[in-house]
């Protein structure tokens, strides 16, 4: 009777309630391999527990069944090769990049405020901003359609202006001088282009298109962004998609193609929305390119800085031009909202511009922090049917037939994006599912190689007793070392067997 220490685990204990080294030497000298096997899984459950209550230290992994270790010593080099055929974890890193794309940055833990609302899930967070997303269309060309002064520069600067200073108590901390004294001059000037592209010729361009279409239309090839950044992303930044993925660009394409030439050629109708979807292709170009140089050159930035920084330069632009417009450039003050800017305008921008401007930066970097790539990809592909349903609901503007032929072939892109989404992460979940599995097995039996190393070591010790002199003795002493011979020949064997394991 004996105990053996294995990795800090007591493997054979020394009670003979529990377990023995003859029960052992019985079985494996009959050869009833499957019984041992069965005892060193029970003993082995049953030390770790017992380590587990006396509180000295987690197990690894869960309680270790029978059927695991057999299944494990049956599969011999199958294992061997599904643990060196297991991927790595990787799988959500693309989608994950994609996200950080869309913030400008891959930390969102200090971005988003510090935590507001931490007991709210992620998904609450993203129906949130899908919503104030979407309405902010229909929002938008009400406003216009009103005329002035809720024109499209007014509407940009004084949105602006208020979205610096509601957003600012909520990124200050990244606008530290500290923070500012490692952005380099180049960095700099990749900012500013990023937002002359999308807080100037992307949105004054969107805004117009608004004006000209309708929400829909604006749902629509607000689609074609996607499709935009992929062709984007593959000239510059060398990036590959799949054929699926490939396939749901050239839907999405057909959709927006099908919705402008439906009623040209079918309904016979003049080519007078051409120029409204002209520009919101425009636009939405703008701020693709503006994304890219975003991805490649800005990603280590913060993404307070990013955001705070486009809007006042946007505020600055659109300030300078509302002025210019008016012909009050001797106008000592850079800021002369009593006299450029009528109150209405004002009091709607209070409103709008914390509910549509800051609101959804901070909603959107929450949901990002807590909510999985899968889910944001499903909630993103869902916003073209909310911003339609949001501009029937507000503004009576519904589809025509055109808009509902090409946005039947839109929502089929959809469709099969969320399938694919929905593949890969099952799939995902399989890889690793299975990568778990296999290092479980593969701690197992390096814990098992150890053991029987130690057994090994403690049966040629006590086989060096027997060693007195004589190769006889009495008929208990004669059969006890043949079967710790045979003890000894199987451990060895299965320390061999197992010896290339690491």
């Amino acid at each position: 009777m004996f105990s053996t220490q294995c990795n800090g685990y007591t493997i054979f204990p020394t009670h003979a309630s529990r377990f023995s080294t003859w029960h052992f030497v019985r079985a494996l000298a009959s050869l009833r391999i499957q019984r041992f096997i069965s005892s060193l899984g029970m003993e082995t459950q049953y030390c770790l527990q017992s380590r587990v209550g006396r509180g000295d230290q987690k197990p690894e992994y869960g309680s270790i069944s029978t059927n695991k270790i057999s299944s494990i010593l049956q599969k011999g080099n199958e294992n061997e090769e599904m643990n060196a055929g297991v991927p790595s974890s990787a799988g959500e890193a693309v989608a994950t990049s994609v996200v950080e794309h869309k913030t400008g940055s891959s930390s969102s833990s200090d971005a988003s405020g510090g935590q507001f609302f931490f007991w709210v899930p992620g998904w609450a967070y993203l129906v949130l901003f899908i919503l104030l997303y979407s309405a902010n269309n229909a929002v938008l060309s009400g406003l216009m359609a009103r005329g002035y002064p809720f024109t499209i520069c007014n509407i940009m600067c004084i949105g602006n202006v208020v979205g610096v200073l509601t957003l600012f108590p909520v990124f200050h901390r990244q606008l530290r001088l500290a923070h500012l004294k490692r952005v380099t001059p180049l960095q700099w000037g990749w900012m500013l282009l990023g937002c002359l592209l999308s807080n100037v010729l992307g949105s004054v361009a969107y805004l117009q298109g608004l004006r000209l279409t309708s929400v829909p239309a604006r749902a629509m090839t607000g689609r074609l962004e996607s499709v935009d950044f992929l062709a984007a992303s593959a000239c510059f930044l060398g990036d590959r998609y799949s054929a699926w993925v490939q396939a749901n660009a050239l839907l999405t394409v057909l959709g927006v193609v099908a919705a402008v030439l439906y009623p040209v050629y079918v309904q016979h109708h003049p080519w007078e929305g051409m120029v409204g979807y002209s520009f919101l292709v425009l636009g939405g170009w703008g701020y693709t390119l503006s994304l890219i140089i975003t991805k490649k050159y800005l990603v280590q930035l913060p993404v307070g800085l990013l955001s705070l920084f486009k809007l006042a330069i946007g505020t600055l632009l659109f300030h300078l031009l509302s002025v210019w417009q008016h012909g009050a450039m001797d106008v000592p003050s850079l800021l002369p909202f009593p006299s450029l800017y009528p109150s209405s305008l004002l009091r709607t921008m209070l409103w709008y511009a914390p509910l549509f401007v800051t609101s959804t930066q901070v909603l959107w970097l929450r949901a990002v922090k807590f909510c999985s790539p899968s889910v944001l990809s499903i909630g993103m592909n869902a916003n073209f049917v909310v911003t339609v349903l949001m501009g029937g609901l507000i503004l009576g503007t519904w589809p025509t037939t055109g808009e509902f032929v090409g946005g039947a072939v839109i929502v089929g892109s959809i469709v099969s994006g969320i399938t694919e989404t929905v593949v890969e992460k099952r799939g995902e979940s399989v890889v690793e599912d299975t990568r778990e599995v296999a290092e479980e097995e593969g701690r197992m039996r390096r814990r098992l190689r150890c053991c029987m190393a130690e057994v090994l070591a403690r049966i040629q010790e006590k086989m060096r007793k027997f060693h007195c002199g004589t190769l006889y003795g009495s008929e208990s002493e004669v059969s006890e070392r043949y079967e710790l011979f045979v003890f000894k020949s199987i451990c060895t064997y299965l320390i061999k067997y197992y010896g290339s394991l690491k």
